[in-house]
């Protein structure tokens, strides 16, 4: 639960639209189609669509966050004025959890970075992370100690889901 107005969007690559529609309806997203390689593209068309002021970046690949973390870095870059606030910091937070959030300032600074920096077109923050001339006010989110020994939760293959499954099974 939040008190922001939260609009949920589904970005995927053109001429994807319709193998997505079942979840779409089921759940109420709403679909942007972009650029498969230039994910970014798809960030800067759906804030153009939706004009919102926050985004909260989840990708496919993380399908089991916590929810009070999401809220709780939503807000930490809402009320303290972060360009950007995150989960997935390296050997702190188990590979699986990440969210991002981040300002509609720091998306267009983002995409402006993109033009020169073929990461950034598909992994939309990679500066935030690799390039310490690229400035934010950051905020990271300390790790609650019942995630310190999950394995690796993201799913990037097959393998990764029988892993998750086999560890949702057991927990």
């Amino acid at each position: 639960n939040s008190d922001h107005d939260i609009k949920l969007y589904l970005l995927v690559p053109y001429m994807q639209k319709k193998i997505f529609k079942p979840i779409t309806v089921q759940f109420g997203f709403q679909v942007i189609e972009g650029s498969e390689t230039k994910v970014i593209q798809r960030y800067t068309l759906m804030q153009k669509s939706s004009g919102a002021d926050i985004i909260m970046r989840i990708t496919s690949d993380c399908p089991l966050l916590d929810e009070k973390t999401c809220i709780d870095i939503l807000n930490e870059v809402i009320q303290k004025k972060y360009d950007y606030g995150h989960t997935d910091t390296v050997n702190t937070w188990p590979d699986g959890l990440d969210v991002e959030v981040f300002t509609t300032a720091m998306l267009y600074k983002l995409f402006a970075y993109s033009y020169h920096s073929k990461q950034t077109e598909e992994h939309v923050t990679w500066p935030l992370k690799n390039d310490p001339k690229f400035f934010a006010l950051k905020y990271e989110h300390p790790l609650n100690p019942k995630f310190k020994d999950f394995p690796k939760l993201s799913i990037d293959t097959i393998e990764d889901l029988e892993r998750v499954k086999i560890w949702l099974k057991n927990t």
